[in-house]
């Protein structure tokens, strides 16, 4: 089956949640400013991955509805 955009876009977040917990494990946040920053961007990323889920439910039943 082919990927949807909503799986495209899902496989791009997962990049860049990887790539934050791999800057946090290296130990480069050099201080608590940086460590908050990129804290706060994986929050914002689980944010928007769940409204990213809501939508393609929402999608998906209103797609069936029309069937």
């Amino acid at each position: 089956m082919a990927d949807t955009y909503f799986t495209l876009i899902q496989r791009k977040i997962d990049e860049y949640e990887e790539d934050i917990k791999t800057y946090l494990a290296s130990g480069q946040a050099e201080d608590m400013e940086k460590y908050n920053r990129i804290v706060g961007r994986y929050e914002a990323l689980q944010y928007v991955k769940q409204d990213i889920n809501d939508l393609e439910k929402r999608y998906i039943e209103e797609w069936y509805f029309l069937i």
